[in-house]
């Protein structure tokens, strides 16, 4: 495994001990937790700007392909939700 030096403020380092001395851990362990849980929600970020821009590809086709005609998607989606609420 190795090993890096980090500067770190020292208010910050107390908190991190604190944290580390209630869950019986090391301070690396916690700093290798804070970590992998900041990589994870950098990747689910990414998968949802890319969920999302598809998203808007979809909406710009459908655009695209409704423009011209008398197709409303506000009139649509209240529609869909009346039919929901009578199903209830």
């Amino acid at each position: 495994m190795s090993r890096v030096i980090v500067t770190i403020p020292d208010q910050l380092l107390n908190t991190l001990d604190q944290e580390a001395k209630k869950e019986a851990r090391t301070r690396s362990e916690v700093v290798r937790e804070a970590i992998r849980s900041y990589i994870e929600q950098k990747k689910e970020e990414a998968e949802f700007r890319a969920r999302q821009a598809e998203a808007f590809r979809h909406m710009d086709e459908a655009r695209k392909k409704t423009a011209g005609s008398d197709f409303s998607g506000s009139d649509f989606i209240i529609k869909w939700r009346n039919r929901l609420a009578a199903d209830e």
